[in-house]
This record gives structure tokens, C-alpha cells and sequence, in this order.
């Protein structure tokens, strides 16, 4: 898996491959790092460049919440006094306000430090900058997260670009029920051609036949 996360960001280097290379590849559990990286989106989509982490604590604990209300499944992160945490809450034994508490003093233990690593070290476009300065704790969000999140809308991926080399093609098609529907297509590459598929700016996974 080292092996094909580093040739994940070689292949193309752009600031998506490296989101997408942490959430398939990362140091964090599943969980935590799907929830991280939505809490990330939905306040830089809110244009916040300096989060504390009491305000990151409030969307980070619910989107754990939301995720072990579908499946509680957490393998080695199973017993953590946090997400004893957010089970409580789920049953209905302490507050909101003691949920998010909790979170801000347990939820960030690992998660901050770790986001970033994938196999060996940190990726290169870092997505934010810790600032922990005596009691106050909070995260820097880097142009890198926000020139990410502009390709989001509802927490789908609307666009890609791959590299220096890429070029966008634009249309539209009729499906089987005579509605119009708009394509995009971005192609890139040097010596090997990459091609993303989107159909109203949704994106559409491509099977390459040799």
C-alpha cells in the first residue's frame, strides 16, 4: 500500500490527488479521517481560515455521531474515551454541550498531527498549519484547502485537474428520457493520457480497456 500511495501523488500531483491520497491511504482510521476532512470543507466553505478547535469540536463530533449511528464499527479506536463519548450521546446519556466538550479535550488527541501522513511521511501541499500556543489551540486553513474546496458543492467533487498538462472538453447529450444533460471531460498528461468524466457535475468513474 506504500508502494501505491506514493505512485498516487507521482502520477498526478495535484493539491486533489493528495486530499484523496490521505483519505484512501492516511494514518488515521477511516472514521476519524472522513469526518476530519468533512468538518475541514464545511467550515472553509464558510470561509473560515482560523478555526479553534472548540468550533472545529462542534461539526467533527457530529459528523462521528452521524457515521456511528449508520455503522459502529471503529477496529482498534473501538474502546476511546471519545467515542464512549459520542455512544453516550447517541443513547441519549449526556448533553450536547458535554459531547462537544469532550470532543475538544479527547477528540483531537491524534487526528491533527496524523491527518496529513500517507506511508512515509506528510504530503507535500499541506492543507493546514497547527497552532497550539499555551491554552489556545486552533488550526490555519492554507490556500491549498481553499482552492480544494471550491471544486466541492454539498460535499461532491465537482471538477478535477490533473497536473500542468490538461485541457477541459465541454457538451451535452440526451439521455432515454429526452432530458438534457451537460458533460465535461478533463484530459491530462505528458505520455500517458488521464481522462475524468463528469455528468452534471457529477463525477463519473472511467474504466480505461487496453
Amino acid at each position: 500500500m506504500w508502494i501505491m500511495a506514493n505512485l498516487f501523488q507521482v502520477n498526478d500531483p495535484s493539491i486533489e490527488s493528495q486530499w484523496r491520497a490521505i483519505i484512501l491511504f492516511g494514518k488515521n482510521s477511516a472514521t476519524f479521517k472522513f469526518a476530519f476532512a468533512k468538518s475541514l470543507l464545511e467550515l472553509a466553505d464558510k470561509e473560515r481560515t482560523r478555526i479553534a478547535l472548540e468550533d472545529l469540536s462542534i461539526p467533527f463530533a457530529n459528523n462521528i455521531v452521524n457515521h456511528l449511528k449508520k455503522s459502529d464499527k471503529q477496529g482498534r479506536s473501538g474502546s476511546s474515551k471519545f467515542l464512549g463519548a459520542c455512544r453516550k450521546f447517541i443513547r441519549g446519556e449526556i448533553s450536547e454541550s458535554v459531547l462537544y466538550d469532550t470532543t475538544q479535550q479527547l477528540g483531537f488527541v491524534n487526528v491533527v498531527d496524523a491527518f496529513h501522513n500517507v506511508r512515509g511521511g506528510a504530503v507535500p501541499n499541506v492543507f493546514y498549519e497547527k497552532n497550539y500556543q499555551g491554552k489556545s489551540k486552533e488550526i490555519v486553513i492554507t490556500d491549498n484547502l481553499l482552492r480544494l474546496k471550491e471544486l466541492f458543492v454539498n460535499g461532491v467533487l465537482q471538477d478535477e485537474k490533473m497536473g500542468f498538462f490538461s485541457s477541459d472538453l465541454t457538451g451535452h447529450l440526451i439521455n432515454g428520457e429526452n432530458e438534457r444533460e451537460n458533460i465535461k471531460v478533463n484530459l491530462s498528461g505528458a505520455f500517458r493520457i488521464n481522462c475524468r468524466l463528469f455528468i452534471n457535475d457529477k463525477k463519473i468513474e472511467v474504466k480505461q480497456e487496453k
